[in-house]
């Protein structure tokens, strides 16, 4: 078992953090807090293996009630709720201070009540944020526990252009936006006009979209003889548009400039040259191909619009019909004249000072576009010391608020979200680190789902899983059989069955029908990635085994039957010859599509996939006794299976030197990152476990990686999540030691409060992508359920991953779903003898279980017997696995 110091981790690694992070954490800290975002100081957190500490710095954490779009905390505490976004200015003597301390945790340990805590030799300041219920009113709060020094609330509501203060109720239109505590100072101001878009779901193409907010004084290079908002511009994609709202008189006639600018590609300006992007202003509007625009030559639309109310809305939204799967939108400047201009003139920025509203998209300040209110933080003397969100409060609801303020938020979450721990599965370690770990991973994937009431056929409700809450608000297959899997084997198939409906059923309104299956039998969210045809079908079928619903299987098995179809179809139109009679290397294998972190091509990783999903499309006609579809599926898959073996078997001589399993037929490591080839064995299961093309595959990847993490071959960057199926690679391979390096990797790249980013860059420690990530979570409840319970084909394994330490305090296994039965287990150590209570009850529709194994844990001291439900086994000297029946 691995257990090597912080030092050696990181020499071995070949990254060095630590004391440099702290000063960058105090330096960005003493610059202002008030920035949304920033280094956060790297604090030890608590675990058996005493874990280095290796997390992203800009880490965030989701709060909320589940089923809608949750708060983010970021990492100085800061909380960006659905209608507003909190600010706690310290002031000037702690921004000061050499021996500031900065760290958050989680209530218990794990659930979603976040507190920050701030201290220093001159003294503490420590909150909580939670999302609360009580009095039956949904709302975001953040309560201050202790302030020794004087400090600041400031609350910015970027969806109102105008805000009212009276009795501490914050009201705009006919919503409460906020409750105040008795505060001292209150100062209001209003936003002269708002960007609707949640600043969380677009981003700035001046930076990346998970940088922090910009240094002060720092602005992207103006081009000559061009105003300065073509230098930058914002950006989002995946259908949502931009849009702001400018408060005009009604009736009067108004020239509304919209600029436009092509860019050249790079790793966070999107090329957007396959987009068609229709600019409107209310309800006049003109499509753009941005594949006509050139870089560096602005576009610039006048409309002439009259006002017919109050207000004026500007919109860029991407046109239906491109052909980007992301569809990305963008603008980079408004300018709103009330008479007639001159474009060249306003292209030159002579104008801009003279508009009646100036736009610099993606620059926008924040004082600009949101109304704000500041107050000084009440004396803790009092017992008023919270600030209250509610999420849609009517404003003469003054009754309802001083119920809400009459609650404790904290107990109000904690009834909210411990049923749904204890109502599911357990999977209990010992270790109080990984335990939480997997709590919050499962609480994680509630929080991030989202609920369509209505939506599904027979006007049920269908939640959709999610992999973030700000640029990943959106739905991908391949996430989301990760998650609607994890919720599964964490016994809540119930709510995984919600979610699968937007796999199977057809005819859902809005944008939900743009992600259902094809008439062809396609599943693809993004369209052009074909890896979800596979996925899509296994998470279908690992949901009827798990279940054992065959009710349910009987409706579903028609989108099964039309998705194994698609593979077949699309297969055989590669099946051709060369001129000189030859097989090329794609012969019989999923057409070119793109491949997530990959490129373009025949990609393998979908390759994988495909096979999984024939496999599992057999399996269901099987269960439907539908013989005449076993057949043909049986005979695709077989077909199928032999030629992507041929493939493999040639790209890794040609093209990976006998080194590795390249992530296409054509290219080399150095163009195309190789992470898709771990799928070959986890979990498609296509190659065997000792494979020696898999394990030459693993053998560089092991050679490549740092913080055992899965590391990029082509850029400094990790992976986090990704390596949670590498370790089980290693698993299935039965090799522990390695298993256990990188299962401990992928802890340590937790944060605090128990969640992952997506990647992260290894030079500055950002995190990008989005946190906490879905997909994360789900890796992590998949990873902490199968060092416990593993189904390997009709095997049963026991406690194949586990850790000696925890069989102290003993495993404890209770209602976990397998496709076997439901499973309770209990593992303990008395003496020399390992103790184990065991149970499996079967359900109807499920698989038999021909063997049941338990794995010793690794020790250095071993077990002389084993006693299962009272019968005693020796264990011979090299015995580390006993069958249980």
């Amino acid at each position: 078992m691995w257990k090597g110091d912080r030092r050696e981790f990181l020499q071995g690694s070949g990254r060095a953090v630590g004391g440099a992070v702290l000063t960058l954490k105090m330096d960005a800290f003493a610059r202002g807090s008030r920035l949304f975002g920033g280094h956060a100081l790297l604090t030890n957190h608590s675990s058996s293996e005493a874990l280095p500490p290796l997390y992203n710095t800009n880490i965030r954490t989701a709060i909320g009630l589940g089923d809608e779009t949750p708060g983010i905390i970021d990492e100085y505490g800061q909380l960006d709720s659905r209608n507003a976004s909190v600010c706690l200015d310290i002031g000037n003597i702690l921004r000061g201070s050499p021996d500031l301390k900065w760290s958050q945790s989680l209530e218990e340990g794990y659930l979603p009540i976040v507190r920050t805590e701030v201290r220093s030799s001159q003294g503490n300041v420590c909150w909580t944020a939670c999302a609360t219920n009580g009095a039956n009113i949904d709302a975001d709060c953040l309560e201050v526990t202790r302030a020794d020094l004087p400090s600041t609330f400031e609350l910015w509501f970027p969806f109102a252009t105008r805000i009212e203060v009276k009795d501490r109720i914050v009201t705009g239109g006919d919503r409460i936006l906020a409750v105040l505590p008795a505060s001292a100072n209150v100062k209001v101001s209003q936003a002269k006009y708002n960007l609707l878009t949640p600043a969380r779901e677009s981003w700035s193409l001046f930076r990346p979209p998970w940088a922090p907010a910009p240094a002060a004084g720092s602005e992207p290079i103006a081009i000559p003889g061009l105003d300065v908002a073509f230098s930058s511009g914002r950006s989002s994609y995946l259908f949502r548009p931009l849009r702001y709202r400018f408060p005009v008189q009604p009736g009067k006639t108004y020239h509304v400039v919209l600029g436009l600018m092509g860019s050249k590609s790079s790793e966070y300006v999107l090329n957007v040259s396959q987009q068609l992007v229709k600019l409107s202003v209310d309800d006049v509007s003109e499509t753009v191909d941005m594949a006509d625009l050139v870089h560096g030559k602005p576009f610039l639309r006048d409309f002439e619009v009259k006002a017919s109310g109050k207000e004026l809305h500007v919109t860029s939204e991407t046109d239906p019909s491109s052909t980007s799967p992301y569809r990305y939108t963008r603008l980079n400047a408004i300018w709103i004249f009330e008479h007639a201009v001159d474009l060249n003139q306003v292209q030159a920025g002579v104008l801009s000072g003279k508009a009646l509203y100036y736009v610099r998209c993606g620059e926008e300040a924040m004082e600009d576009r949101a109304c704000a209110v500041r107050f000084d933080l009440p004396s803790l003397d009092t017992s008023d010391h919270r600030v209250y969100l509610p999420y849609d409060l009517h404003a003469d609801s003054h009754s309802a608020v001083a119920d809400l303020r009459a609650t404790s938020p904290t107990t109000a979450a904690k009834q909210r979200w411990e049923p749904v721990l204890e109502n599911g599965a357990q999977f209990i370690t010992g270790d109080s680190r990984l335990d939480n770990l997997y709590r919050t991973s499962l609480l994680n994937i509630f929080l991030l789902r989202t609920k369509y009431p209505g939506a599904a056929n027979q006007r049920q409700d269908l939640y959709v899983v999610k992999p973030g809450a700000s640029i990943y608000n959106a739905f991908w297959y391949r996430d989301g059989a990760y998650i609607t899997a994890a919720l599964d084997v964490a016994g809540h198939s119930e709510e995984a069955e919600k979610s699968l409906r937007l796999f199977w059923q057809t005819g859902l309104p809005g944008n939900l029908g743009s992600y259902e299956q094809q008439e062809c039998g396609a599943w693809q969210a993004p369209v052009g990635q074909s890896d979800g045809q596979g996925e899509v079908l296994w998470a279908l079928l690992h949901h009827f085994q798990i279940s054992g619903d065959a009710e349910w299987l009987r409706a579903v098995y028609p989108s099964i039957r039309k998705g194994a179809a698609w593979i077949r179809n699309v297969t055989e139109q590669t099946r051709y010859l060369m001129e000189n009679g030859e097989r090329p290397i794609y012969y019989g294998i999923l057409p070119p599509a793109e491949g997530e972190a990959i490129g373009q091509g025949y990609i393998y990783y979908h390759d994988f996939w495909a096979a999984a999903g024939l496999r599992m499309a057999i399996k269901a006609a099987k269960a439907m006794n539908v013989m005449d579809d076993v057949k043909w599926m049986t005979d695709t898959y077989d077909t199928f299976c032999a030629n992507l073996a041929a493939s493999v078997k040639q790209a890794f001589e040609r093209v990976g030197g006998n080194k590795y399993i390249p992530a296409t037929p054509y290219h080399s490591v150095s163009q195309f990152d190789i992470w898709g080839s771990i799928a070959a064995l986890y979990p498609t299961k296509f190659l065997g476990p000792h494979d020696p093309m898999l394990s030459q595959t693993l053998d560089l990847m092991r050679k490549n990686c740092r913080e055992d993490e899965y590391t990029y071959f082509n850029t400094k960057k990790l992976w986090t999540y990704i390596t949670a199926d590498w370790a089980m690679c290693y698993m299935l391979r039965d090799d522990l030691e390695m298993f256990s390096r990188l299962f401990n990797g992928y802890v340590a790249h937790a944060s605090p409060t128990n969640g992952w980013t997506e990647e992260m860059f290894l030079d500055t420690r950002y995190g990008t992508g989005d946190m906490p990530h879905g997909w994360a979570a789900a890796q992590y409840v998949h990873l902490h359920r199968n060092v416990l319970v593993y189904e390997d084909n009709d095997v049963l394994h026991l406690s194949w991953g586990a850790k000696e330490a925890w069989l102290s305090n003993g495993i404890k296994v209770h209602r976990a779903p397998t496709k076997f039965g439901i499973l309770g287990f209990e593992l303990r150590k008395s003496g020399e003898t390992l103790v184990l209570d065991y149970r499996l009850t079967p359900k109807a529709h499920q698989e038999s279980c021909r063997q049941v194994l338990l794995h010793i844990p690794p020790s250095g001291r071993k077990a002389l017997s084993v006693r299962i439900n009272g019968a005693v086994k020796n264990v011979g000297p090299d015995q580390h696995v006993i069958q249980v029946e």
